[in-house]
């Protein structure tokens, strides 16, 4: 941990020099974000290439080679360090976001996540972490409150060629968690690099062009090209595996989405908007041409923080107050995926005056034809809970309990986790 702590220190004092010394690789386009000083260049070893990434959360922005995103976080000053560490402070909301890209001339052969962290504030925290949208570990906690350590997980099962999103969430049942630094360290070996290399790329794309209308994807392009320049398959081979792709296309559609919003919406989807575009397409319910037209207008919103921005201050003409979490991410999902238009989002707002959101209590069937899934959690949901007789409360509760258990993923158990919490806070203040 104290040579995790001076490394990064070090770094910023002397990063330069630090990156000529190791001979570290950094991905091309991401050396300059957040404060970082300079450019790393990839060894000179022919066959093999090492990098290191990391973010350190210094002085109030992230100094570092490994592309960063926070919400719902807050730089927190270390005196006894003498550095600044990103204190992720809303259990159920705060997430940080980390992007590695690999060099399209290497295959992967090991990669590694580290995190330098520790609970804030003396509270009980944890975090969970998943690799391009994978679980790798669920209600992780750091052992001390009071210094630093590191943690570490293999995650090469999880990574692709391209680019990599790892997504550190702060469980909704956790206090503070407090991040110092993040790294990734990867082990790359060189393709073959023969002469015909960028030719089977222009074949693999103008065959994807010709039979399905479409780019492929970066995993698609990589997989085809790296079986033609080894000789395991011959171009017609290649042709007809890419075609067979119409009859049996295994589960494309995520890695389509996440490749035009690269391409045309110059960042990389939510979880909610992969999900919904992947469905759409799978379902043949919408084209590529009209999915490239809607990334198109996506750039340059940055996500979802236009449409936050504008809610609030919907939320301060009509109610005169901060919408609540709750109430934020549930009209930012709704109108992102267009199932409700700033129209009816306004009318719906209005109607929150009326008796705190009025309605009434959960019933009986809609206990039992409950999926815990978090596009029910609306606000109104959360407010008809608050009216539900206390013998429905406790049906509620029980089956909470079991799925809190028993669910069949990992989003389900922490739905009914929450769902739970919140019983048990009403059945308490009830007396």
């Amino acid at each position: 941990m104290k040579r995790w702590i001076s490394l990064l220190l070090l770094t910023l004092l002397v990063f330069p020099g630090f990156a000529k010394s190791k001979s570290y690789a950094t991905n091309r386009g991401y050396s300059h974000v957040g404060g970082s000083h300079g450019n790393y260049i990839p060894g000179r070893e022919e066959k093999r290439l090492e990098r290191y990434l990391y973010s350190a959360f210094q002085h109030g922005y992230v100094e570092g080679n490994l592309r960063t995103n926070h919400k719902y976080a807050k730089f927190n000053w270390e005196p006894y360090l003498g550095v600044s560490s990103l204190v992720m402070t809303d259990p159920g909301h705060s997430t940080l976001d980390l992007y590695f890209k690999q060099d399209r001339k290497y295959h992967l052969e090991s990669a590694n996540l580290s995190i330098l962290e520790k609970i804030s504030g003396y509270q009980v925290g944890s975090v969970t972490i998943e690799v391009n949208g994978r679980n790798i570990i669920s209600h992780h906690s750091a052992r001390y409150n009071h210094r630093f350590e590191e943690s570490s997980w293999g995650i090469t099962q999880f990574c692709k060629e391209g680019l990599n999103h790892i997504s550190i969430q702060l469980d909704s049942n956790g206090g503070y968690v407090a991040l110092l630094g993040a790294k990734v360290e990867t082990r790359e070996r060189r393709k073959s690099g023969g002469s015909d290399h960028k030719s089977n790329e222009r074949f693999v794309k103008r065959t994807f062009r010709k039979i399905h209308h479409r780019h492929p994807t970066v995993n698609e392009l990589d997989r085809y090209t790296h079986l033609l320049d080894f000789g395991t398959k011959s171009r017609a081979e290649v042709a007809e595996m890419i075609r067979d792709l119409s009859g049996d296309p295994g589960d494309q559609f995520d890695e389509i989405v996440d490749d035009y919003f690269m391409r045309y919406a110059r960042r990389y989807p939510t979880a909610d908007e992969r999900d919904y575009y992947a469905n759409k397409l799978r379902r043949n319910q919408m084209t590529l041409p009209q999915l490239r037209e809607i990334c198109k207008g996506l750039e340059g919103t940055g996500g979802d923080s236009s449409i936050e921005t504008r809610l609030k201050k919907l939320f301060r003409e009509i109610l005169q107050r901060e919408p609540s979490h709750t109430e934020l991410d549930y009209y930012t999902r709704k109108i992102r995926m267009g199932e409700l238009t700033w129209e009816q989002a306004r009318h719906e707002i209005i109607m929150l005056i009326e008796d705190g959101m009025g309605g009434q209590g959960i019933s009986r069937n809609e206990i039992r034809s409950f999926q815990f899934t978090r596009y029910e959690l609306t606000p109104q949901f959360w407010n008809r809970l608050e009216r539900t007789s206390s013998g429905l409360l406790q049906e509620f509760l029980q089956r909470a309990n079991h799925m809190q258990i028993y669910g069949t993923n990992n989003e389900v158990k922490t739905i009914a986790g929450r769902v739970y919490r919140r019983i048990k806070t009403i059945q308490m203040n009830r007396g």
